[in-house]
């Protein structure tokens, strides 16, 4: 599980936080933010900016495949077209740092 989009996700900009404001009068109902990254994370602007991106293995029902997430910080970003072929999926961090966006190679065009 460790492999899968949201482990990955939580590796790079750490775990999920939602705040939560408990009212004083106990009839009332508790309020949920929005989430947000929380502390922990490992590939920021100023750290792990050596790594360009985690490629993760797959052997499945469907053949192997490789799954690219690139590190928006890296110094050296990696290429999408050092890596192509047809059981490469290249994705980047969302603005929001919510999801995995996937990236069109422009080399497969």
């Amino acid at each position: 599980m460790h492999s899968e989009p949201y482990g990955v996700l939580t590796a790079v900009r750490g775990l999920d936080q939602i705040p939560i404001t408990v009212p004083r009068n106990p009839h009332e109902r508790p309020r949920f933010g929005s989430a947000h990254p929380g502390p922990k994370k490992k590939l920021t602007a100023t750290t792990n900016r050596s790594i360009s991106a985690i490629a993760v293995l797959n052997d499945g029902f469907n053949g192997t495949r490789l799954t690219v997430y690139h590190n928006r910080h890296a110094s050296v970003p990696l290429s999408i077209r050092e890596l192509v072929g047809v059981s490469i999926k290249h994705f980047r961090l969302g603005d929001d740092e919510q999801s995995w966006q996937e990236c069109v190679s422009l080399a497969l065009v």
